[in-house]
């Protein structure tokens, strides 16, 4: 309800106001959310601005994260709309100033993270130029994905520290065990100034840790030539993030049964490099697979699986 004025095909004045409950919306991708919202259009110094609360009753965010997410591309951009299409001038003379909280706790299941968030958010700025400050916080019982490896989380918080842009302020602490230790991973940082560290009980140098996770042993244990892949730093395991939307792209346009990247894959004793790896199925019961490191590509690997029909 409300009024609105207009002159010479502008806006003079508005007042509306809107209240709605158990609204859904789709947005971003792959976000389902139902809301409650308590919302008012008005003019203030010759603008109109769209402010109150919206409440999210529940929502669930299940979409794969990698480069060509929605998500990922708001995150990149920090909210930024650099289209070439021409701006709507209503839309962009439009500001915000929206409260966003949950009810309860948001479902988060996809690629890179299982848990439970908790949001206290305001919405600004306006629908090219948004801006985002407050603070999600996600429970203990969460689970996080990293280099096929599962991570508890003990801790979590995203901080959105500049209310002129959307920039994360990622705190997360979690843990996992491996061969008997004990190995805790803490990122923190904005995505343009990442860190990561691993730390382990007992006590292991990082190199250690990270063959660990690679190849299940100690860097003593293993051959040389893993050298060079456990002298990556921490933060590599990130980039797995982007390797899932590469594997498939491959296996439609290639028309192979199944294409993997990854860090420990066949004979990954004897040469444990990132490698390249596709599967086709020649019959019901046997496959091929081919494995070639992406360092060496003269080393190649190459498997026949037969698997015996079962009566």
């Amino acid at each position: 309800d409300g009024t609105l004025t207009h002159k010479d095909l502008g806006i003079e004045q508005v007042d509306l106001n809107f209240s709605g409950e158990g609204i859904n919306l789709n947005y971003p991708g792959g976000l389902r959310s139902l809301m409650n919202a308590d919302l008012s259009l008005e003019i203030e110094e010759d603008q109109p601005v769209l402010k109150g609360q919206i409440l999210l009753l529940s929502a669930e965010y299940k979409e794969t994260f990698n480069v060509e997410s929605q998500l990922f591309r708001l995150i990149k951009s920090k909210g930024r709309s650099y289209s070439i299409i021409q701006r709507n001038k209503f839309l962009n003379d439009l500001n915000f100033y929206l409260q966003i909280s949950t009810e309860n706790p948001a479902r988060i299941e996809n690629n890179l993270i299982k848990a439970q968030a908790e949001a206290n958010l305001t919405l600004s700025g306006s629908p090219y130029e948004p801006g985002l400050s407050g603070r999600i916080d996600i429970p203990e019982s969460g689970e996080v994905y990293f280099a096929k490896n599962t991570y508890q989380i003990e801790q979590a918080s995203i901080n959105f520290i500049n209310p002129n842009q959307i920039v994360p302020d990622i705190n997360l602490r979690g843990q996992t065990k491996v061969s008997g230790y004990l190995i805790v991973l803490l990122i923190s940082g904005t995505p343009d100034n990442l860190s990561a560290s691993l730390t382990s009980d007992p006590f292991l140098p990082e190199t250690d840790i990270i063959s660990l996770l690679i190849t299940g042993r100690r860097l003593e244990y293993v051959s040389s030539s893993l050298l060079d892949v456990v002298s990556t730093q921490a933060l590599d395991y990130v980039e797995g993030a982007v390797l899932g939307k590469v594997e498939q792209i491959a296996e439609k346009t290639l028309g192979l049964d199944n294409v993997r990247i990854d860090t420990s894959l066949i004979a990954s004793q004897e040469n444990p490099e990132t490698r390249i790896t596709i599967g086709q199925n020649i019959t019901p019961n046997l496959d091929l697979v081919i494995s070639q490191g992406l360092r060496d590509t003269d080393e190649r690997t190459v498997i026949l699986n037969y698997n015996p029909i079962k009566n």
